[in-house]
């Protein structure tokens, strides 16, 4: 118990490191303040008067933290500052002053109001952070940390913001997230367009239909989830790391209504430049009103074991694999019963603080009872992350998928490839804080190209949630 104590406060030691760092780093380019720390004299009032810009801010940023709140917003309302800085500036300053008063969710505000109008203001992110730690909103604050990881200038404060978000995960080691999104139409053909399908089986002219109103049969509905996680470190290398999922889809039409569950949990040997992670995982995917054959099929159970890897290539680039081997079981379909080999990497470089781009690939291999249906699909992506004035932050992914299917398939007499293009964006209003979230709008298409004509399809979606990472 004292080991782990000792080793806590010196994660918070180094933690606390980080920003001071930064601080120092961004605080510098101004000129020492040449004012002691009490109420100004008349000398000192006409000092100021003749100060340059960056001394008064430096200046009124030091009496901000002191606590003297009312002399800066004096000062502020009869020598407003001035040039294309002023408005951030004076935004920030009035943060360190609602900060000192105890006032933190204003005080968020104010920077994240600086920030919204432009996102390049390290020092006033750096303060965020720490306003968003003493809140308590984790999720927020380690999402800004690993965007200043981008601004670090040496790898000494690179490691110092890394164990700043270690101290985080020590202080609250049980987490919780959700999220409620609109959820679009359920296509029980996949969306196809194709009103008339041909089925070689069957003779050269047979064909079976699918109308308009097979295509969408669900409507809109709505989508919910929750997430719990839980992770303990086990001395100076090893961590538990324990995590849960639910989420759910409700449409009118209740045959389409969907509940999925996924269960992890993992060791985890952490290095000085990343981890290794050996665990298990288990998902769970249940349709309880489901009539129809074509979602029947859908509910099945799976679980197989998991390794994982994280490693930090310099300051900027983070490198993360992972793959899975599982077992599946269909409820209503032993055809679809099988094996699963799921694997991926994504490398992520963070050009600075408000703009990354990760790549990614994999390799899929599921195995069918029924070898029509087993298939290996190779993937690729590409994912843009941009923060931009106005509180917009872009992500833009990207990904294509090259799939091959095991055997002939029996209705259409030919082997099935598949060509998957997908793209999404999204926008997230950072400005816009609902209890601790920000709102996101995104849109996604999706194009498969297949040589069997059924599988040919466009779909598009639209959905609206909530996100922390803002």
């Amino acid at each position: 118990m004292v080991q782990r104590s000792r080793k806590s406060s010196g994660r918070e030691r180094r933690g606390s490191g980080a920003l001071c760092i930064l601080l120092a780093l961004f605080v510098s380019s101004f000129s020492p303040p040449a004012f002691a720390a009490k109420p100004l004299t008349n000398g000192q009032v006409r000092v100021y008067e003749s100060a340059d810009e960056g001394q008064r801010v430096h200046f009124l940023i030091e009496r901000a933290k002191m606590g003297q709140g009312e002399l800066v917003e004096t000062l502020l309302q009869h020598y407003p500052l001035q040039g294309p800085h002023a408005i951030n500036r004076t935004l920030f300053i009035q943060g360190l002053v609602l900060e000192a008063q105890g006032n933190l969710t204003e005080a968020a505000k104010n920077y994240r109001a600086a920030l919204a109008r432009d996102p390049s203001l390290t020092l006033v992110r750096v303060q965020l952070v720490q306003c968003l730690d003493k809140l308590g909103q984790d999720s927020s604050a380690k999402h800004h940390l690993q965007l200043l990881e981008a601004e670090a200038p040496n790898q000494d404060v690179a490691n110092s913001i890394k164990s700043f978000m270690d101290r985080i995960d020590a202080k609250r080691p049980l987490t919780f997230s959700g999220f409620v999104a609109v959820a679009p139409s359920t296509n029980i053909n996949a969306g196809s367009s194709h009103s008339k399908v041909y089925a070689p089986a069957f003779g050269n002219d047979a064909y079976f239909d699918i109308n308009s109103a097979d295509q969408k049969q669900s409507g809109i509905g709505i989508s919910t989830g929750l997430s719990v996680g839980y992770s303990k470190r086990l001395g100076n290398h090893w961590e538990a790391v324990l995590a849960g999922d639910i989420s759910g889809s409700l449409y009118v039409d209740k045959n389409y209504n969907s509940a999925a569950l996924s269960q992890s949990a993992e060791m985890r040997y952490h290095l000085n430049n990343g981890y290794l992670g050996i665990g298990g995982v288990a998902d769970q995917s249940i349709n309880p009103n489901a009539n129809n054959y074509l979602v029947d099929g859908l509910t099945y159970h799976s679980f197989g074991p998991r390794v994982s890897m994280l490693r930090f290539l310099g300051d900027r680039n983070r490198l993360h694999a992972s793959a899975v081997y599982e077992w599946r079981d269909y409820a209503n379909s032993t055809l679809l019963d099988g094996t699963a080999l799921l694997s991926e990497a994504s490398l992520n470089h963070g050009f600075d603080q408000t703009f990354n781009v990760t790549l990614s690939a994999g390799f899929d291999k599921v195995n069918a009872n029924q070898k029509n249906l087993g298939y290996q699909t190779y993937f690729g992506g590409l994912g843009l992350y941009k923060e931009l004035p106005l509180g917009l932050t872009v992500n833009v992914n990207t990904q294509a998928r090259i799939s091959s299917f095991d055997e002939e398939n029996p209705f259409f007499m030919v082997t099935r490839k598949d060509q998957r293009y997908i793209g999404s964006v999204g926008l997230t209003k950072r400005d816009f804080n609902i209890y601790g979230f920000a709102p996101e709008l995104s849109y996604t298409y999706t194009k498969n190209v297949s040589n069997i004509a059924v599988y040919d399809y466009d779909a598009h979606a639209v959905n609206l949630r909530l996100t922390k990472d803002f």
